[in-house]
């Protein structure tokens, strides 16, 4: 893996992020907008890419790959579980700011961030890997991460049910691994118009973390001095050991650089999203999700280095 597309991958990203952040405080982006754009990114145009890399990725992948990915992913995921575990008493955080810190250990950006950043790196070869671990994601974060929520002094309590799995992303995911598995021919015609929905996922989703960004009080966020150190531990040197040991035993250079990948993301928005949903305490979630996403430049670079 060249660690020199990457760095080039994220400066784009960066720059895509920064032309959100210039659109919102020129007022040609109001924070209804935003919104509204999300909703397009989350229920069409995400599931949309999901499904086009499914399609022309498809044909070079054996079955096999799809179990050890779902092997592979849900092992990591359990890691990151413990980690979630143990990391709130290295920092010596305690309560709800705990359960933040535990959430943001867990709940990586693998959507908005991870599905672009994969795809630039890896190309459609790595879609299968970055599917199973969305799969993964709305699995815990609808469940785990909705627990997690509750704890943080909710006004209200979010109850978990199945309606919430049934979402267009889920829907996609599952209909990619289908794909994956069954290699399916589609009209040209059909193919064309999905990749034409699911290009605009990638702009769309930089300018509203910049939009997100550009709304936040980035002089409170940086003097949270905790979230350097955690940004040192999970972005960095959790990632960078997953890596040296697993390198030993996985040989498939797309699966184990994906995977990693995905474990290297900044922190992603759902948690904050579901904390504001139920009136909870999201404060130390939105610090982590801005300077992790900044930092990201750095860190995903650092940890390819080990690839």
């Amino acid at each position: 893996m060249s660690v020199g597309v990457i760095f080039q991958e994220m400066i784009v990203i960066f720059l895509l992020i920064f032309v959100g952040y210039l659109l919102f405080h020129g007022k040609m982006i109001s924070e209804q907008s935003s919104a509204d754009l999300s909703t397009m990114v989350v229920k069409v145009c995400s599931p949309a890419l999901i499904l086009v890399s499914a399609l022309e990725g498809c044909h070079n992948l054996k079955n096999d790959q799809v179990f050890w990915g779902f092997i592979l992913a849900g092992g990591l995921y359990l890691v990151l579980i413990l980690c979630g575990l143990l990391l709130p008493f290295i920092l010596k955080v305690h309560g709800v700011e705990a359960r933040q810190y535990r959430m943001m250990t867990i709940f990586g950006n693998t959507g908005f961030i991870g599905i672009p950043v994969a795809l630039a790196v890896f190309g459609t070869d790595a879609m299968v890997y970055v599917t199973i671990f969305n799969i993964y994601f709305n699995l815990l974060v609808y469940t785990y991460g909705i627990y997690q929520v509750n704890q943080c002094g909710a006004k209200r309590q979010q109850p978990v049910c199945a309606k919430m799995f049934l979402n267009p992303g889920n829907i996609a995911n599952l209909a990619a691994i289908a794909i994956f598995i069954f290699k399916p021919q589609i009209p040209e015609i059909g193919e064309e118009f999905i990749n034409y929905v699911g290009n605009a996922t990638v702009f769309l989703s930089m300018v509203i973390v910049g939009g997100f960004l550009a709304r936040a009080p980035l002089r409170e966020i940086f003097s949270e001095k905790r979230i350097y150190l955690f940004v040192l531990l999970r972005q960095i040197l959790l990632p960078v050991i997953l890596t040296l040991i697993l390198k030993m035993w996985i040989k498939n250079p797309i699966m184990l650089g994906t995977c990693m990948l995905m474990v290297a993301m900044p922190v992603g928005n759902m948690a904050l999203i579901l904390a504001e949903q139920v009136g909870a305490d999201g404060r130390i979630l939105s610090k982590g999700i801005i300077v992790t996403t900044l930092g990201a430049i750095v860190t995903i670079p650092l940890v390819a280095l080990c690839m």
